[in-house]
């Protein structure tokens, strides 16, 4: 066993190893900071060029794509309130605040320290109990599935703030939306009006970047028209200036931001680890009940460094964990780590138990690899920070029309298609809309991102056990989510009521 250790870290400790390593992460963090373009579009232009290098240096180049996504998706986040991926719209709740108040490279090393940490902590899991817990994800199973998703829907009330029906009602909203298109078990068509781009339903690119960041450029455009109309003063969001010391941890910061870096890389090894499930659900989750254990959780959605590190670390989290039922059980967690069974069979490594025995010095190698990723992470990750705030130098009216260029262009990219543009606008009025009412969009999202899992492993659950609704409650895993999440549910009600209290007397 030392003896493979050993062999398989010199292996990826060559300088074509450590270059294609680079490259990946590179190219994957700068396609995350594009709206539209994910991880996804990198592994696949650098798939097949995979196909002509040796596995430890294939894989690990192609988990150093997705690594540097999850990353530099957050980078819009943060800095222009347009989430590079559907993971990175919990970070803008509070990355965006944060920026707003001139603490950019505050929310962006918040971003890449957590990130890291999250990534290194399901990295050692995956390396040390990967076959133990691939078989305890095996005991997941539609009812499992369904517990988990209702208690992914309570970071409602956490994100919605004090306006917690609001919050419901965007959930509730968001999971309308994920239902138009064709039904996933009968195949037939559900609130499409004869429209035939609807049959694949809605886009989730677009309409998030139309909630968050065509929304935020609606009303931005609008507090500018209304300045120079009525000469009003200064009523745009513009980039407060600060000293350095705003766009560094400080002392007061750590403790909330190790809390929700610990919170958040706990969550996102444990969801990763259940096929299907993701970065976004993970992330939206760690936010969530970073708010409930945090003791301040009246800064959250005000630019809360701890509100920032925790969906980050647990985004960054699954990036290792969901390798965890690929490599010991052959079973894809999301379409990164499918791409990555292909090129693992490519190579002749069939994952399943016995991978381990028959490959362990090329199983070492890769598991190297992805340490010294995380290694390429911190000084690659400092770079595009020290690239990326000369954004806000920017006044919003100059920096405007390029986010609105970058928003249509990534949303058409996906796929050609000028609906999902049109998607886009309609979505972004809708979202100003809301927001000028008093609305959270981000519920929206988190709505439509859980919509087709909970819709999906409900249905199952019904279906096998012929409709009986008590299998939620008579499976002891299922049951105890529920409890969990009920628990977690009066625990934040409670909190709050007592901060009401005390904010009264004093």
């Amino acid at each position: 066993m030392f003896e493979n250790i050993i062999e398989g870290t010199v292996l990826v400790l060559t300088w074509e190893a450590l270059l294609w390593i680079i490259i990946g992460y590179s190219l994957g963090s700068l396609l995350g900071a594009i709206p539209g373009l994910t991880g996804i579009v990198g592994i696949a232009l650098l798939l097949p060029l995979s196909f002509y290098l040796p596995p430890w240096v294939a894989i690990p180049m192609l988990i150093a794509v997705g690594k540097g996504s999850s990353f530099g998706s957050s980078i819009p986040a943060i800095l222009i309130n347009t989430p590079g991926t559907p993971a990175a719209a919990a970070t803008c709740i509070d990355g965006y605040e944060l920026t707003k108040q001139g603490k950019s490279g505050k929310a962006l090393k918040a971003s890449l320290y957590a990130g890291l940490i999250g990534d290194v902590f399901s990295d050692l899991v995956l390396i040390f109990a990967a076959v133990a817990l691939a078989r305890v994800a095996l005991s997941f199973g539609p009812a499992e599935y369904t517990s988990l998703m209702f208690f992914a829907l309570t970071v409602v009330g956490a994100v919605a703030a004090t306006a917690v029906l609001k919050g419901i009602m965007g959930a509730t909203l968001g999971i309308f939306l994920s239902m138009i298109g064709t039904d996933m078990i009968t195949g037939v068509p559900r609130m499409t009006f004869g429209i035939l781009e609807l049959s694949d339903g809605i886009s989730m690119i677009p309409l998030m970047i139309g909630l968050l960041a065509m929304s935020e450029i609606i009303l931005q455009a609008e507090k500018i028209i209304y300045e120079k109309r009525f000469n009003a003063g200064p009523r745009t969001a513009e980039i407060r200036l600060s000293s350095s010391s705003d766009h560094s941890l400080a002392r007061e910061d750590l403790p909330g931001f190790f809390r929700g870096t610990v919170i958040g890389s706990i969550i996102g090894t444990g969801i990763g680890i259940l096929p299907g499930l993701g970065q976004s659900v993970a992330a939206f989750v760690g936010y969530g009940e970073a708010k409930r254990f945090s003791r301040h959780p009246e800064k959250f959605g005000k630019g809360a460094v701890e509100g920032v590190a925790a969906p980050e670390a647990a985004g960054n989290a699954v990036n290792g964990a969901n390798m965890v039922p690929l490599l010991a059980l052959g079973i894809p967690g999301d379409v990164i780590a499918a791409i990555l069974l292909g090129a693992l069979m490519v190579h002749g490594l069939t994952p399943g138990p016995l991978l381990f025995e028959q490959h362990g010095v090329t199983i070492v190698a890769i598991y190297a690899g992805m340490m010294i990723t995380n290694f390429v992470h911190w000084p690659i990750g400092l770079l595009f920070i020290r690239i990326s705030r000369l954004i806000t130098l920017i006044k919003f009216e100059h920096l405007m029309p390029f986010v609105l260029v970058f928003c249509i262009g990534g949303t058409y990219a996906i796929n050609n298609s000028l609906f999902d543009v049109y998607v886009l606008v309609i979505t972004g009025v809708v979202g100003a809309v809301l927001r000028k009412r008093g609305f959270a969009p981000v519920t929206i999202v988190i709505g439509f991102i859980l919509g087709p899992l909970l819709e999906n492993s409900f249905r199952q659950t019904l279906l096998i056990s012929q409709g009986n609704y008590l299998v939620f409650f008579e499976r002891p895993v299922s049951l105890g989510i529920i409890l969990v999440a009920l628990g977690s549910v009066t625990f934040t009600f409670f909190m709050e009521r007592r901060r009401r209290t005390n904010s009264r007397i004093s």
